[in-house]
């Protein structure tokens, strides 16, 4: 009786955990991989336009706006580099998305579709964010687990000229783990 037990029930259930626990250990090992961090002299291979921008990463806060916090290492992407009034976009070169999510710190002017980072898959919209009107840089990450495998474009679009015309985008990494904040919602509103 103990023999069938163990062959029925027990070995089938030990079978299960032990492959269950390399699943999980594996999907858990695959480390991040940073999409841009923003610590270069200039933007590498992105594509740049307009003038909001400029040719490399600010350093921090720009002179007129308040204080910038929240990003990761020395460099990040300020769209305040003539104020308010510059406009702008900044595309990546395509990247194949390899991870569950796509995590980045975002801050500055909630302007859906005029001051907002887009993930474009196939030319479409497939995420998007906003900044919450403050200089703050906040973790936002998208599920992206329904497009894993597919290439993809990161654009950040500087299209409004009033207050809180402009955009603060730092650490961009795909990763198996999400931030604390979850942005999901095509308009830019926060879930």
């Amino acid at each position: 009786m103990k023999q069938f037990l163990t062959q029925r029930f027990v070995a089938p259930l030990l079978a299960f955990f032990a492959l269950t626990s390399v699943l999980v250990a594996t999907t858990a090992e695959r480390p991040d991989l940073v999409v841009a961090d923003f610590e270069g002299l200039d933007y590498g291979d992105w594509k740049v336009t307009g003038t909001a921008f400029g040719v490399r990463p600010a350093t921090g806060t720009l002179p007129g706006q308040q204080p910038v916090s929240g990003f990761a290492g020395f460099g990040l992407v300020n769209t305040f580099l003539e104020g308010d009034g510059a406009t702008g976009t900044l595309q990546s070169v395509p990247f194949r998305l390899e991870r569950k999510f796509l995590n980045l710190l975002v801050g500055g002017g909630r302007h859906p579709q005029q001051t907002a980072v887009n993930l474009l898959v196939d030319g479409r919209i497939e995420r998007t964010a906003t900044g919450d009107e403050v200089e703050l840089l906040r973790p936002v990450s998208w599920d992206i687990s329904a497009l894993e495998g597919r290439l993809a474009i990161l654009e950040i679009v500087d299209h409004a000229t009033g207050g809180w015309g402009h955009l603060n985008v730092d650490q961009v990494v795909q990763s198996d783990v999400p931030r604390l904040r979850f942005v999901e919602d095509r308009e830019g509103a926060l879930l």
